[in-house]
């Protein structure tokens, strides 16, 4: 996520969301799939750390298609 307040959010709305677990706990947020989240609650979170974490041109190939 891109902000720790955005992290905050999700940790405080969700029992399933945690602190990152390798990475920055402030930024970063661990998702247990525990049926709790819907796909459509899960999947955009999926979507947004691959964009922050994709190598710069694989992204733009993908974006192109």
């Amino acid at each position: 996520l891109a902000s720790s307040a955005a992290s905050d959010v999700y940790k405080d709305s969700y029992p399933a969301v945690r602190p990152g677990y390798h990475m920055n706990k402030q930024h970063w947020i661990t998702v247990i799939l525990d049926g709790s989240m819907t796909d459509e609650e899960v999947l955009p979170l999926i979507a947004d750390s691959w964009a922050l974490t994709a190598p710069k041109g694989r992204l733009k190939r993908e974006e192109t298609r």
